[in-house]
């Protein structure tokens, strides 16, 4: 499961890299190397990681089909194309998507102190190790999982500020979105929260996370109500980083995801507080009953995408 380092490596990553290359032309703007082969020194799975920053993400998939790589979909992060063929991981985001600041940020953090390099490896090896590695929860692994506080505490000293949109997986994640949810929506409203409640593994919902950084900051929700729309759930900012443009931000991706799924109307129970938040952003009134969900503190609102 996981070797020692392996110069190899370096030159594998080179030689696929020049393939997809010849293969894009000008769609490919930048290929790089990341995840821990990209590292001298560290112990990794022998699986090649590499980043591919498209000029159009769609553009690019009947190429890489045609040099062997599968397409797995986005999995838990928006905008991303990631496909893999043997020894090879390939992540594919447009230009600007945070996401490749912060893989090439933690690369280079590993690389340049040996201290935080060795330690990842001793914790790698020592997850492999364990009987429940390969024992996936939703999508990822115990392995994978279990990395997770460590790649934030490198972000953390790396200085990564970047706004990532994912989708709920780690239980980091699940963490914070019960907790906002609870406390900035049930309570406030005097109900009772059910953090096993079937809306939450309900497979019509999907459940985001935006992070500030390595910090999650808002939450929400969609969910796809029939074919044509879909409704925004559970949308709540931490009152920490309210008023600094988060809120908005995750609304306009979150827009551009449900849109890229087909989905041409979002619809809310908007607080009325929070509409001339929503109408500045577009939304007007539109029926939206939903037989109590609502209350008489609530405003329907929707947007045509």
């Amino acid at each position: 499961m996981i070797t020692p380092y392996d110069t190899a490596w370096t030159r594998q990553f080179s030689q696929e890299a020049s393939r997809i290359k010849e293969a894009l032309g000008d769609l490919c703007l930048a290929l790089h190397h990341v995840g821990s082969t990209s590292v001298p020194g560290l112990c990794a799975k022998p699986v090649i990681d590499m980043i591919l920053v498209a000029r159009d993400l769609e553009a690019i998939l009947a190429s890489l089909e045609a040099l062997g790589y599968k397409a797995k979909g986005a999995l838990n992060i928006p905008f991303r194309a990631y496909f893999s063929k043997d020894g090879v991981h390939l992540h594919a985001y447009e230009q600007g998507h945070p996401e490749i600041a912060l893989n090439l940020l933690f690369r280079d953090y590993l690389r340049a102190h040996p201290d935080a390099r060795d330690a990842y490896a001793r914790l790698k090896e020592s997850l492999a190790s364990q009987s429940d590695a390969t024992q996936k929860t939703g999508l990822f692994s115990a392995y994978t999982l279990g990395k997770d506080a460590f790649i934030r505490d490198i972000l953390d000293k790396a200085g990564f500020d970047g706004v990532c949109l994912r989708v709920c997986t780690h239980t980091y994640e699940w963490e914070r979105y019960h907790t906002l949810r609870k406390e900035h929506l049930f309570d406030r409203a005097g109900i009772v929260y059910d953090p096993n409640h079937p809306s939450l593994s309900d497979p019509n919902v999907t459940h985001f996370v935006l992070y500030r950084g390595t910090r999650i900051v808002t939450i929400a929700g969609i969910e796809f109500l029939n074919a044509s729309e879909a409704a925004l759930r559970a949308f709540v900012t931490d009152p920490a980083f309210q008023n600094q443009g988060h809120a908005g931000h995750m609304l306009a991706l979150l827009e551009r995801w449900t849109k890229a799924h087909g989905r041409r109307i979002l619809k809310l129970h908007g607080w009325e507080a929070a509409v001339p938040f929503y109408r500045k952003r577009g939304y007007t009134d539109m029926d939206f009953d939903e037989g109590g969900i609502q209350s008489a503190r609530h405003v329907n609102l929707g947007k045509h995408l």
